[in-house]
């Protein structure tokens, strides 16, 4: 077995063995994220842009190649067949430490008492791999000499961390899976002589220097759990590409000169300017967009600028719009059609739209002109005839989740046989059908690529007391009838979520022409 690993490795392109040999800095079964590591691989200057490709474009073809190889082992495939985790296979592992070892590629340290000794060799990447809680080995970081480290990893339940003033060449610090017993924030002040830093991952709570304009190369600064406030002059860092923030924090005003930025996550609709708002439609190059909300929903005047600015990206580069799932956000729509009218110009680049909180008065047209759209979760007051037949037509839509609030009042059919939603493989959707069942949903069966149907009903509101209605084991019956037909219909999972809302009157819901 050894040899057949040798011999795959040994017949690897030269770019893709650099790449492999990093994942060396992981430690055994570790889940490692795609996205993470293309981003690394990237920082760490394996990757380039290719022609019309950008770097982490060619990084991403580079791990999707490592997994047709067999190289590495996905742990984690999406409904539309990508590899979002993966890990390595121990024996791999160890082929790929010992060519590192070999190359002077990667040192990996597992125990601090070699630490010493790992540092005399001139590997310039560093993986400490420790599980200790003896607050004493702070010395011994203290002592380390680790100017020469350009890439530093650090894994495990440890106080152990060498002071960050003096990694004075590095380009990449990862602590994404640094932990410790201790509650205490870590304070990131020397990062702002850190000149070559490229790649920053913290996902412990850490507070930032007031000032880092200063680290122009940056280009992931990616602080899950950051304290404090987000640097003022961040909005010059105009390498920029990726910047994630946790809920709640305010971004200083300016983004709109971040021109460079992919992945923003998250933009707080209650923590920003006006300004922001606007210059939120400016970041043309922008990929990814996480929006929430963890105050009160902005004032219609501003609600409109935030999707004039949506709009805007749409027709740009933007590839994912998330908003807030399920909540209490209840962000409206735009106030007519045809303020979402700027978002149906042109069919654009999005693949994911996730709109569950904003409740739209039924399946708005614009969604029909994007082509490309994988992922579509949606809240619709009605569920009418027409938006079933426009999302049947979007080709690569393979995830479905709808939520429709008042129940069907019409026969609805899936029309188009083989032709209507011919990838998807989730449906879910709840509320809307919970008093008629999928009798006012026909079709189901011409969906041949389907295997999952996922429903969540309410079955009703009531005044302090729950409502008695349909059972989940009748909700699911009547799933599995109206997909009999289905060739697959056997393997088809189906999973039913019932619940009744219990408010109290002043919460009640009422629809406008019937009461209820």
């Amino acid at each position: 077995m050894r040899q057949v690993l040798k011999l795959s490795y040994n017949n690897l392109p030269p770019h893709l063995k650099t790449c492999l040999l990093y994942i060396g800095v992981y430690p055994e079964d570790h889940s490692i994220e795609k996205e993470d590591l293309v981003r690394l691989w990237v920082a760490e200057g394996f990757v380039r842009k290719l022609h019309d490709q950008g770097a982490e474009e060619v990084a991403g073809s580079y791990f999707n190649e490592l997994v047709n190889r067999s190289m590495i082992e996905p742990t984690y495939i999406d409904y539309n067949g990508e590899v979002w985790r993966c890990k390595v296979h121990d024996m791999m592992l160890d082929l790929i430490r010992m060519k590192s070892e070999e190359e002077s590629f990667l040192r990996v340290v597992d125990n601090v008492h070699d630490i010493s000794t790992s540092l005399q060799a001139r590997a310039r990447r560093l993986s400490l791999h420790l599980d200790f809680r003896a607050d004493q080995e702070t010395k011994a970081a203290a002592s380390l000499s680790v100017s020469h480290i350009r890439s530093f990893a650090l894994f495990g339940n440890t106080y152990f961390m060498p002071p960050l003033s003096e990694f004075k060449f590095i380009r990449v610090l990862n602590l994404k899976d640094w932990s410790s017993d201790g509650e205490d924030t870590i304070y990131l002040t020397p990062i702002a002589k850190l000149y070559q830093l490229r790649y920053l991952n913290v996902r412990r709570e850490a507070r930032l220097p007031a000032q880092i304009r200063t680290l122009e190369r940056l280009e992931t600064l990616d602080m899950d759990k950051l304290d404090g406030d987000v640097p003022s002059d961040i909005v010059h860092l105009r390498s920029l590409l990726h910047l994630l923030v946790p809920y709640g924090k305010s971004l200083p005003d300016g983004i709109c000169a971040m021109k460079s930025m992919h992945t923003l996550r998250h933009f707080d609709l209650a923590m920003n300017s006006v300004d922001n708002f606007k210059g939120l439609g400016e970041l043309t190059n922008l990929r990814d967009l996480r929006i929430t909300c963890t105050g009160r929903v902005p004032q219609q005047g501003i609600r409109d600028t935030l999707w004039s600015s949506i709009g805007k990206l749409i027709n740009c580069k933007l590839r994912a719009l998330t908003f807030p799932p399920y909540g209490p956000v209840d962000l409206p729509p735009p106030a007519t059609e045809s303020d979402g009218s700027t978002i149906s110009q042109a069919e654009g680049h999005l693949e994911i739209l996730e709109l569950s909180s904003t409740m739209f008065p039924q399946v708005p047209s614009w969604i029909g002109q994007h082509h490309k759209l994988s992922k579509l979760a949606l809240s619709a007051d009605m569920l009418k005839q027409d938006g079933v037949d426009l999302l049947a037509q979007l080709p690569n839509l393979y995830h479905l989740e709808m939520n429709i609030r008042k129940p069907l009042k019409e026969r609805i059919l899936v029309r188009g046989g083989s032709t209507a939603f011919p990838v998807l493989r989730l449906n879910q959707h709840g509320r809307g059908l919970e008093r008629y069942g999928p009798s006012r949903l026909e079709g189901m069966a011409h969906l041949l690529r389907l295997k999952q149907v996922h429903v969540v009903i309410a079955n009703g509101f009531s005044n302090g007391t729950a409502r008695p209605g349909v059972t989940a084991a009748d909700a699911e019956a009547a799933y599995r009838k109206a997909l009999s037909t289905h060739p697959g219909h056997q393997s088809i999972e189906i999973n039913v979520n019932l619940f009744c809302l219990v408010l109290t009157p002043p919460a009640f819901l009422y629809d406008s022409d019937d009461g209820q």
